[in-house]
């Protein structure tokens, strides 16, 4: 990373040099230097976030471990390695896929807990989602009107 930025900040140097006097002729050199510097350094952070990504999904969920996900009437019951839990449909605050994982977080107590992206397709979180809704309107109670 080091002689990258050293090779930039050259490349900046030489067209800095060699550009004529003016104020125009400063803004192709701000691009060229920007899109220089900065198309590495984004590509250099996007891997290393995936890597991240990939390492935490993988302590998580290790090759060959059972994940089971049923959508069932009364809540979404998940079952690992350490057990299983019954997540109710009027405690889910947000369901999201995110990076190969889908977070399902409550409201009260805040939990977050995470499936496998591939359990559960778009339309199961759909599904999730609007069951979730209905629960918690239906906890929410009819409402009075207003004086």
């Amino acid at each position: 990373m080091p002689l990258a930025v050293g090779w930039a900040a050259l490349l900046a140097v030489a067209l800095i040099e060699t550009l004529p006097d003016g104020p125009g002729a400063w803004v192709p050199a701000v691009l060229v230097v920007t899109g220089v510097v900065g198309g590495p350094l984004l590509a250099l952070l996007l891997t290393v976030q995936r890597r991240r990504v990939d390492r935490t999904v993988g302590r998580l969920f290790p090759v060959g471990s059972r994940i089971d996900v049923q959508l069932r009437p009364d809540g979404l019951w998940i079952e690992n390695h350490g057990g299983g839990s019954l997540v109710r449909y009027g405690r889910i605050a947000a369901v999201r896929a995110v990076d190969g994982v889908v977070e399902v977080r409550t409201g009260h107590p805040r939990v977050m807990r995470l499936v496998p992206a591939a359990l559960l397709t778009d339309h199961h979180l759909a599904e999730i989602r609007a069951a979730a809704a209905a629960a918690q309107r239906a906890r929410a109670g009819p409402r009075r009107p207003g004086p």
